[in-house]
C-alpha cells in the first residue's frame, strides 16, 4: 500500500511538474523507481515483469527519439521507464497507448481553438504519460483484457 502512495505521488509531481515548467526532474522518477524496488522487496512485483516493463517503456520513447529527435524529452523517457518498472510491461504498453491518445486529444482541441499556429506549441506530454500510468494503476487488467478480447 505504501508504495503504491509513492507511486501515485511520484505520478502527480511529474504531472504537475511537467504541466507548468515543461521538465520532469529526476527527483520524481526517482520516487517512481524507489516504489517499484519497495514492490519488489516486498513480494508484491516480479523481477522480470519490472525489468521487462523498463525496457519496454523506455525503449518505446527511446526508439521514437532516434527517429525524430526533439520528439520527446528525456524526462517523458524515464518516466515511462519508471512506470514500466512499478507496472510491467503489459500495463506500460496500456499506459503508452493512452498517454498517446489522450494527448492527441489536447492537440485536436489546441487546432479547434487556435488553428494552425497551434501546430508550433509545444506539449507537456509528461501529464498525459502520467494519466495513462495512473489509469492502468487502478484498471490496467481490466483495460488489456477488455482489448485482446475484441
Amino acid at each position: 500500500m505504501l508504495w503504491n502512495m509513492i507511486f501515485l505521488f511520484g505520478l502527480f509531481l511529474a504531472a504537475v511538474s511537467d504541466w507548468n515548467r515543461k521538465r520532469i526532474p529526476d527527483q520524481m522518477i526517482l520516487l517512481i523507481v524507489v516504489a517499484g524496488i519497495g514492490r519488489l522487496i516486498t513480494g508484491t512485483g516480479r523481477v522480470t515483469e519490472s525489468i521487462l516493463g523498463a525496457i519496454l517503456g523506455g525503449g518505446i520513447l527511446a526508439l521514437i527519439l532516434l527517429a525524430r529527435p526533439g520528439t520527446f524529452g528525456g524526462g517523458d523517457v524515464k518516466l515511462l521507464m519508471a512506470g514500466g518498472f512499478f507496472l510491467g510491461w503489459r500495463s506500460v504498453l496500456v499506459a503508452f497507448c493512452l498517454g498517446v491518445l489522450l494527448a492527441g486529444g489536447e492537440c485536436v482541441i489546441r487546432i479547434l481553438k487556435r488553428g494552425k499556429k497551434a501546430l508550433s506549441e509545444k506539449l507537456a506530454f509528461g501529464p498525459w504519460l502520467c494519466l495513462g500510468l495512473g489509469m492502468v494503476f487502478f484498471c490496467g487488467d481490466w483495460i488489456w483484457q477488455w482489448f485482446w478480447k475484441r
